[in-house]
């Protein structure tokens, strides 16, 4: 207790070392907590969905271009569909720009256009209302929308018998058949959700045509790795069938938080550990301070201070100098002495006053 009080006593008497020390470690601990708070937040935090290590995004990849992966066909998705048995469900996807009229002025919003079974890789059950139904897949009987929660709160008011009702997308009338929870944000810009609503001619035509993104929800202890060499395994035979649009494409399953963590993930462990630097250097500035590790000062001995004698600063009103604890016998590491002892140096010339040596005592200011 009486050194915790003589602690308080000499950072009340040194209020420019304890300013600096106290917004040094407030910044590297605030610094901290924010990055800390970012990187919890995407790569730490599991995503909202039903066992989502069981989710993946599937790409295309052209071999004769680096592996560089490309939006599936909606041909080749088909025949995935047909074909693959490592998938307890499959759904494609596509984000575009819609005009919206509801209770409120008109607006633009980002709708996503999803294919049946969508909601069901997911695992995530509307928060009111259904999702949609294999009929509604359809030309003609695909005028039902799903809202997100937000807009449903913000244009809407939150209106719990919104169901049923019709509203204008893109100058047709739809009617509402759900509102989805306030968790389920993906694709992550999409407001609302219509069916895909294309014919079966309209899907075969399109093999070149790479624009639509695939996500699949594998089965119950089916490992990744067998999922991908069915997968290889089709493409390969889609390959041979299709040789002009299918040459070299090949199939990539990626874990759905990999892919949107993306090549975030190096740059902000390396940020993380930037900032811990900076706290750690800001703590090692309070504790290796001559003003503040007061011990050796209140027992008035030198031969406690050898690890010290690096960080102190050189000039003729400061006497504690390293070379001064050289001749009073105490010796430091040298390497220690070539980067530390610059740095301590100009941060005690501006921290601290001159102050006695350790023969005077302080217990008596």
């Amino acid at each position: 207790m009486n050194d915790f009080k003589f602690a308080i006593r000499q950072l009340v008497k040194n209020p420019g070392f304890t300013a600096v020390a106290v917004l040094t470690l407030a910044l590297g601990i605030g610094a901290n907590t924010a990055i800390f708070s970012v990187i919890n937040a995407v790569l730490l935090r599991p995503l909202p969905f039903l066992e989502p290590d069981r989710i993946v995004q599937i790409w295309s990849q052209r071999a004769s271009v680096n592996n560089f992966r490309i939006p599936p066909s909606l041909p080749d998705f088909t025949d995935w569909r047909a074909q693959i048995g490592s998938f307890s469900h499959l759904a494609y996807y596509r984000l575009a720009d819609f005009h919206f009229t509801g209770v409120r002025e008109p607006a633009e919003v980002r709708a996503g256009r999803v294919s049946p079974g969508f909601f069901d890789v997911f695992g995530v059950a509307p928060f009111l209302g259904r999702t949609f139904l294999a009929e509604e897949d359809v030309p003609g009987k695909d005028q039902v929308v799903v809202l997100g929660y937000s807009i449903w709160q913000q244009r809407f008011g939150g209106d719990r018998q919104i169901v049923g009702k019709s509203i204008g997308v893109e100058g047709r009338s739809c009617v509402v058949c759900g509102v989805m929870p306030s968790q389920f944000k993906f694709p992550e810009s999409a407001a609302i959700w219509m069916p895909f609503a294309m014919t079966p001619d309209q899907i075969g035509s399109k093999r070149d045509d790479h624009f639509n993104l695939a996500v699949g929800r594998l089965e119950d202890n089916i490992p990744l790795a067998a999922a991908q060499t069915e997968m290889s395994t089709i493409a390969v035979r889609l390959e041979r069938e299709y040789p002009d649009s299918n040459k070299s494409l090949g199939v990539v399953l990626v874990p759905l938080h990999e892919d949107l963590v993306g090549d975030v993930r190096p740059g902000m462990l390396l940020l993380l550990g930037a900032v811990g630097a900076v706290l750690l250097i800001a703590c090692a500035s309070g504790s290796f301070c001559p003003k503040v590790c007061c011990y050796p000062c209140r027992v008035e001995r030198w031969d406690c201070w050898p690890r010290m004698a690096p960080l102190m600063c050189s000039s003729p009103s400061r006497p504690r100098t390293y070379r001064a604890l050289q001749k009073h016998g105490s010796t430091a590491p040298s390497w220690r002495f070539v980067w530390v002892y610059p740095l301590a140096r100009v941060f005690c010339s501006v921290c601290f006053p001159p102050f006695k040596p350790c023969g005077s005592s302080l217990r008596s200011n």
